[in-house]
This record gives structure tokens, C-alpha cells and sequence, in this order.
């Protein structure tokens, strides 16, 4: 029975209190708030007129490095599980946003408040022109009050700050110019499709949000569909390295839940698992690799 090592199990604190007793030095903290060491061994040697590691295998010749009567080897590396801290904390946040409670079932009102909020930003066209300036002000103020909106007052010409805010990823953007005024309106884009549409000024409450929730089922909508167009079934390894072979995506089989089987998927065809859905489906009663009875469906594709 495998035994998992005692330093796996620690909690923060005994690993910073262990890493000061070896002599690490604290220099800054991850984003999870994990602290990072530098550990030095050995003596400080000046490299001056001799050959270190990085510069002995740049050159192609280890020996002048072998050679040193004293050897220093420097390693950065870094803390083992922060890029799984990183996915983890962000595929919680994905679940909080569509279900509203993250993957043990913990809710979080503030963020999923905060996270709902949606962002704006108002262009005025003609800025220089009378009146334009003072409504889109007066426009940032009342929005403000129900979404995150920006109004860009910049000297930069529309059409720059159109494709600058698309590029930083704004859902909706507010176009306001005299003619708009005078009309009580203002042309309203989404980013996903640059659609727009002409807004009442005092219909933005109703017509902004509508538009968020419409971007946001689009966007997820047409990520499914990608993804469904590009899953195929098979019940035998022919099929599977047929698929593989012709197709980029994701192919479901059954599984017998044997670790060679799953070694060989990924030597006959290239294939990892990448998950076992909790949306079990029967494709067949066998394992396509080895032919015995199979309870499980697996979703294979390529690793990159």
C-alpha cells in the first residue's frame, strides 16, 4: 500500500517553518498566498574567467565545467502544486458562475454578485461637440449603479477605442454622439458578434443586462456545440485509431478500468483519458482493447 510522504500532508506552516530551519530565505508569496524560498547550498563562488553549468552547456562542452576542482549547481524550480491550486481555484469559480455553488457545494453571494456585475464602456463619438461629453458622464453615473462601466474621455479617435476595449475583452459597449442625444438613444454593441442595436437612454437598465445574459448563452451555447461536433463513439480500436487518424477532438469508448488497457490506448493511438463523465453512457459491453466486460465510459484524446 502505497504511503504518502508525511511533508505531503503538512499543513503551510510546518512547510515554511522547515524550509526556515534548512536556511531558505522567504523572497515573495504565490498568488494561492503560498510562500516562495530560495535555498542556497554550499559557498558563493565567483564564476569570473570559469565555466558554470548554464554557460558550459551553451558552449556545448560539460568537461569545462566537470573539470572545476569545485562544482556549483544552481536549480530554481517551482513549489510542486501551484498549477493545480491555479486550475482548481478556476474551475471552481466556473461552477460558481453557472451553478452557484463551486465543486463541494460552498456559495459565495459576494463574489457571485460581483462576478454577475456586468462591464461597459461608453465611446462618446464627437466628443468635442457640446453636450456629448456631459451625457456620457451623466450615462456613467446612472449604469454605475447596476454594472461596472468605464467611460473612456481619452483623446484617442473612436474607431482606435472601439477595437482597443474589443481586444480587452469588454462584452458591451455604449456609442453616444450628438445625433444620439438629440434622438434620447444610444447604440448599443456586443463583442461576440458586434451586432448593434439602438437603446433608449432610459431602457439601458433593461437593455444591458438582456444583452450580457444573451452574450453569456451564445458564447456557451456555441462552445458546446464545438465540442459535440467534434466527440465521436466507437466500440473497437479500429474505429478508435479511424476516428484519431481523420478527426481532432474527443472520442468516448468503454473501459474495463484496467491500467494497461489504458497504456495501450495511448500506444496504439495516441490517446490519454482526459475524464470518466459523470453522464455514463452504454456504448457497448466490452472494452474496445482488451474485449472484457466493461461498466464504464472514458473520454480519450490527444495530450498537448
Amino acid at each position: 500500500m502505497f504511503q504518502v510522504p508525511a511533508f505531503w500532508k503538512s499543513d503551510l506552516g510546518t512547510v515554511e517553518r522547515l524550509a526556515q530551519m534548512c536556511g531558505a530565505r522567504e523572497f515573495g508569496r504565490s498568488a494561492g498566498g503560498r510562500a516562495l524560498f530560495a535555498f542556497a547550498f554550499g559557498e558563493r563562488q565567483v564564476s569570473a574567467g570559469s565555466a558554470n553549468y548554464s554557460s558550459a552547456c551553451g558552449a556545448h562542452d560539460k568537461k569545462a565545467y566537470l573539470s572545476q576542482p569545485s562544482r556549483t549547481l544552481l536549480l530554481i524550480g517551482g513549489e510542486h502544486g501551484q498549477e493545480t491550486e491555479g486550475i482548481a481555484a478556476l474551475t471552481a469559480l466556473i461552477s460558481l458562475l453557472h451553478s452557484g455553488s463551486d465543486f463541494v457545494g460552498g456559495e459565495n453571494p459576494a463574489l457571485l454578485s460581483a462576478a454577475r456585475q456586468m462591464r461597459v464602456v461608453i465611446v462618446p463619438v464627437a466628443a468635442h461637440k457640446p453636450g456629448v461629453l456631459d451625457k456620457c458622464r451623466e450615462l456613467a453615473a446612472e449604469i454605475g449603479k447596476y454594472a461596472r462601466v468605464k467611460l473612456d474621455d481619452s483623446d484617442k479617435q473612436p474607431g482606435w477605442k472601439f477595437a482597443q476595449w474589443e481586444m480587452k475583452g469588454v462584452p458591451v459597449r455604449l456609442e453616444v454622439g450628438p445625433r444620439d442625444i438629440e434622438n434620447g438613444q444610444c447604440v448599443l454593441v456586443r463583442r461576440d458578434t458586434r451586432e448593434k442595436q439602438f437603446v433608449k437612454f432610459e431602457e439601458l437598465a433593461t437593455a444591458i443586462p438582456a444583452a450580457m445574459e444573451a452574450l453569456a448563452k451564445d458564447l456557451y451555447d456555441r462552445a458546446l456545440q464545438n465540442r459535440e461536433n467534434r466527440t465521436y463513439s466507437a466500440t473497437t480500436m479500429d474505429e478508435v485509431k479511424q476516428l484519431a487518424k481523420e478527426h481532432t477532438g474527443f472520442i468516448k469508448t468503454m473501459w474495463c478500468g484496467d491500467l494497461a488497457c489504458e497504456e495501450a490506448m495511448k500506444a496504439d493511438a495516441g490517446l490519454s483519458s482526459r475524464c470518466m463523465p459523470f453522464a455514463q453512457e452504454h456504448l457497448s459491453d466490452v472494452c474496445p482493447v482488451c474485449g472484457k466486460p466493461a461498466q464504464k465510459m472514458v473520454v480519450w484524446g490527444v495530450a498537448y
